[in-house]
């Protein structure tokens, strides 16, 4: 177990290192031109990628620097609390993989406002293979949470309810992973999270509202981890509602 922990904090380092490159050049490299209005970093010198190669200027490098080394012992940090709330090492692992493609996603959206399909699709094709592999008995019953969960996003998209499609993407990719009904306990938490970042800041005296865009991803991405850490006391909730409900 300790062994498999420090693996895990290893991976967690170098993951911590790339993933806020990586989510730059996912935007960078939109055909679309839908990042358009990321096509300038924040002290206006135009981002250039060749590859994996960034070309910023000194002061967003030394910005993109520290927030590297920030995730890094964050994912240092969380990667610890994971490896110790989960007891099957494969299905540690698999839950690293999914806060690792939040990472990626939580940046991307809030920097650009977007969830790419670039990134959601094929994570979701992914974790249902895996799944499908690690745990056949409950594979049925994830893919029907994230085919239920983004039924239900997308409803609220259509009907002005102020949803993206990426956001329905990233809790159906999740859903593979945390299964049912965790990920309905992880949208209610990101809600709440999203509603409490208005307050406060409306508290700040910031300007924003129910009606302005919101970044929706960091806030459902903190619901999926918060689950995630606590999934047995969520599946203990579960059990006694159902329980109580029936009786």
């Amino acid at each position: 177990m300790r062994e498999q922990l420090l693996w895990m904090m290893l991976t967690g380092v170098v993951a911590g290192r790339w993933i806020p490159p990586l989510a730059l050049w996912v935007l960078a490299r939109r055909k679309d031109g839908s990042a358009a209005g990321f096509s300038r970093c924040m002290n206006d010198c135009p981002l250039r990628f060749k590859g994996w190669t960034r070309d910023l200027c000194p002061a967003c490098s030394r910005e993109l620097n520290r927030l590297r080394w920030g995730m890094t012992l964050g994912l240092l940090s969380l990667t610890n609390v994971l490896g110790a709330s989960v007891g099957d090492p494969w299905e540690s692992w698999f839950r690293l993989l999914l806060v690792w493609v939040l990472c990626v996603l939580v940046l991307t959206d809030a920097w650009a406002m977007l969830i790419p399909n670039v990134v959601t699709v094929p994570a979701l094709f992914l974790f249902a293979a895996v799944r499908a592999v690690l745990s056949p008995e409950t594979f049925l019953s994830a893919v029907g949470a994230a085919a239920g969960v983004w039924g239900v996003c997308h409803l609220i998209q259509i009907t002005g309810g102020g949803l993206g499609g990426g956001d329905g993407k990233l809790l159906a990719l999740s859903a593979t992973v945390i299964g049912w009904p965790h990920i309905l306990f992880a949208f209610w938490l990101g809600s709440v999270c999203a509603l409490l970042y208005l307050f406060l800041c409306r508290l700040a005296g910031k300007k924003g509202g129910l009606k302005e865009p919101l970044p929706f991803a960091p806030h459902l991405a903190a619901g999926v981890v918060t689950v995630m850490i606590w999934s047995s006391a969520v599946e203990r909730w579960w059990s006694t509602w159902l329980t109580g409900g029936i009786s």
